[in-house]
């Protein structure tokens, strides 16, 4: 227990969370790194993501004064499933990415190819399944954020926190671009840049 509450706890479809403690640090990237950033980008042929990457900086100091919940892993294909009733992943048994996955059980793979407003309207849903009151109402492609009692995603701030652990290395996991790709499945090494890149062409 801490502060009352269980470090970790089990939701009724076998999501995991762990209690993250309040604390303070540094968000965001020197001007050095979105540089380097900005060049590898334009190197990859995505210059559309200039503008996310610029939105890295200035660095500041967040404070963060709650605990909150986060997930331990990535939601699964069946939790998703479970919730929505569909399953919108590109590696499934049913998805275009099918033959890379082929003769595997993808239940307990991360769901993917959800929008954040798919993200959005499965914690809608999740709450109103547990009797939780939501946090969001979706209409299409517009969420109210409501005051809820149930699940939301994490504020940019509290999932770097988290995945931080205290770190403050260039990245969670070390301070080389390799240390990132051998441990994050990223759009860099999933092989769907090379599915966006057929899609936009």
């Amino acid at each position: 227990m801490h502060l009352g509450v269980p470090v970790e706890y089990e939701n009724s479809i076998g999501m995991k969370f762990r209690l993250v403690p309040p604390g303070e640090f540094m968000i965001g990237s020197m001007p050095a790194e979105i540089e380097t950033e900005l060049k590898v980008a334009t190197g990859l042929g995505v210059t559309w993501m200039r503008e996310e990457i610029e939105s890295e900086g200035p660095q500041h100091r967040v404070v963060l004064t709650k605990p909150n919940y986060v997930g331990v892993t990535e939601v699964t294909q069946l939790q998703y499933e479970q919730v929505m009733g569909t399953n919108p992943s590109h590696f499934s048994a049913t998805g275009e990415g099918k033959e890379a996955v082929a003769n595997l059980e993808t239940g307990n793979h991360p769901v993917e190819m959800v929008s954040w407003y798919d993200a959005a309207e499965f914690c809608a849903k999740l709450s109103q399944q547990e009797k939780r009151k939501p946090f969001y109402s979706r209409s299409g492609e517009s969420v109210t954020e409501l005051e809820g009692t149930g699940y939301r995603l994490p504020t940019e701030a509290e999932w770097e926190y988290a995945c931080r652990a205290g770190t403050t290395t260039r990245y969670w996991c070390g301070d080389e671009d390799q240390d990132l790709i051998q441990a994050d499945w990223s759009r860099s090494n999933s092989g769907l840049l090379r599915y966006y890149h057929r899609r936009v062409a």
